[in-house]
């Protein structure tokens, strides 16, 4: 249904209470029941006040606002839209009765009073200064899980009063500006307390497509519990992932999410840090209300973990495996003597034997096959030195290369051996002086050379003058020579 609701325009002057006069600046967003603006007033002194309005106006009932901002229902509508005004006024006191609860006043949105003018209901809140999280605020998915927990935390509260929030949606939530971990809920049509539940007091519950359970959704009353709120902050979480929100597909236990279509991708995330989104998917966004966590301490814990575990900068070792499975066949046996080795608690392991026995083949296929036992996994050619073998291109230290890059743009010397004619200054591993004496000889290579001597009679000469080769030379005076 088309959203025709006509809003109070910039500038209209709101009379509320005590003659008290509200001067609309701005529309700032809409929800199903309601239309929420900014303005200002002027208190008894004449300073400005800058706070919302909330005003109840159904959108999916016929009714018009008149000339003088008055809104009258047709008369379909009549009694739709008066249960709707109770709805509203109710909504108003569970969030003054939330707002005067310890540990939640500071998670939510300040209520003032509630006018009735113009046939419907006018709620004034405090300007809280902020933008409602449909905004991309994430600057990366560790920033998203920071939130998330926030989010968690604050839903925790309202569980321990005994209250469900039911409309847990990203309009509905307010994110501050200056911290990640302090947010502000607001809207409070949906909310109730789990006793109304237990009596069957309730039977009409409002919710947001997309971010409501399957058993909300449903109308199945009996089935909704805190389970019902962790859905949504798992429905938040996926669509701030993949840019869209959750189907039945995706919440079948069995369903294998795509990392590769995440809106933030980046190849430093490791393979732990998969395994753990796809279980915090699993048991948020799953359809049987069963299979998902129970209680929202159980999501603290796991969102705790995806924070530590997406922070890319503290990733020391970044996992490169990858296996094609279609040209191993059977050594079975071999696989399971893996197996029982390491499951012994030994550490090392060792394959030997000739070339071409496939060696590298069934190490790939025992990592392939145990993947889910370890965190990375890293496949590395050894090249020819240890500093040349974690240097390389085919093991990825987070900062060890960029450091190396950095100390040789500023002209460090950051090798394990030295090319011959020079030596490490004693006194500065990092720097290089001239060796004299090989010095010298490289010298005298270099004349020979422009001399049109042949490499052969050069290497002659040299026999004949006994000089030392370089690794002799090396050997000789105890030097890291190349």
């Amino acid at each position: 249904m088309l959203d025709n609701r006509k809003a109070m325009t910039n500038g209209y002057k709101l009379v509320l209470g005590n003659n008290s006069q509200y001067t609309i600046t701005e529309e700032l967003g809409r929800g199903a029941g309601c239309i929420i603006y900014n303005a200002i007033y002027p208190d008894s002194t004449g300073c400005r006040h800058i706070v919302r309005i909330k005003e109840c106006y159904p959108y999916n009932m016929e009714i018009s606002r008149l000339e003088d901002g008055t809104l009258k229902a047709a008369e379909p509508y009549k009694t739709a839209f008066a249960d709707a005004k109770i709805k509203f006024r109710d909504a108003y006191s569970k969030n003054v009765a939330l707002k005067n609860t310890l540990g939640l006043i500071n998670s939510t949105v300040d209520v003032m009073d509630i006018y009735e003018y113009g046939n419907t209901l006018y709620s004034v809140m405090g300007c809280i200064e902020g933008e409602d999280y449909r905004r991309d605020l994430d600057e990366n998915i560790q920033s998203l899980f920071i939130r998330l927990l926030a989010l968690a935390r604050i839903i925790k509260k309202y569980h321990d009063n005994g209250v469900l929030y039911l409309d847990i949606k990203p309009e509905n939530i307010m994110v501050i500006p200056e911290t990640k971990e302090h947010m502000v809920l607001f809207d409070f049509d949906s909310i109730l307390f789990r006793e109304s539940l237990r009596n069957n007091k309730e039977t009409r519950i409002s919710f947001s497509d997309g971010y409501a359970a399957p058993e909300l959704v449903q109308g199945k009353i009996n089935k909704i519990c805190e389970a019902t709120d962790i859905y949504s902050i798992g429905a938040i979480a996926f669509y701030k992932l993949f840019g869209r929100t959750p189907g039945p597909m995706e919440g079948a236990i069995n369903f294998k999410y795509d990392f590769n279509t995440m809106l933030q991708k980046d190849e430093r995330y490791q393979p732990e840090f998969f395994m753990l989104l796809d279980k915090f998917l699993h048991k948020t966004v799953a359809s049987s209300v069963a299979y998902r966590y129970q209680k929202i301490d159980e999501m603290v814990t796991v969102l705790k973990e995806l924070i530590e575990v997406s922070d890319i900068s503290s990733t020391f070792l970044f996992h490169n495996f990858s296996y094609d499975s279609s040209y191993f066949v059977g050594r079975g046996n071999e696989i399971s003597r893996i197996n029982r080795v390491f499951e012994s608690g030994q550490k090392v392991l060792f394959l030997s034997g000739i070339g071409g026995i496939g060696k590298t083949e069934l190490a790939k296929r025992y990592a392939y096959e145990n993947a889910s036992k370890y965190k990375k996994i890293v496949f590395v050619p050894f090249a020819g030195s240890i500093m040349e073998t974690v240097c390389g291109n085919d093991l990825h230290i987070n900062k060890i290369k960029k450091s190396l890059r950095i100390s040789k743009e500023n002209g460090s010397f950051v090798g394990s051996s030295v090319i011959y004619g020079y030596k490490k200054d004693p006194n500065d591993i990092h720097k290089l002086v001239i060796d004299k004496e090989a010095a010298d000889v490289v010298r005298d290579i270099f004349n020979m050379y422009l001399l049109v001597m042949t490499k052969s009679e050069i290497a002659e000469e040299l026999n004949k003058r006994e000089i030392l080769t370089p690794a002799l030379y090396k050997k000789m005076n105890g030097l890291g020579y190349t």
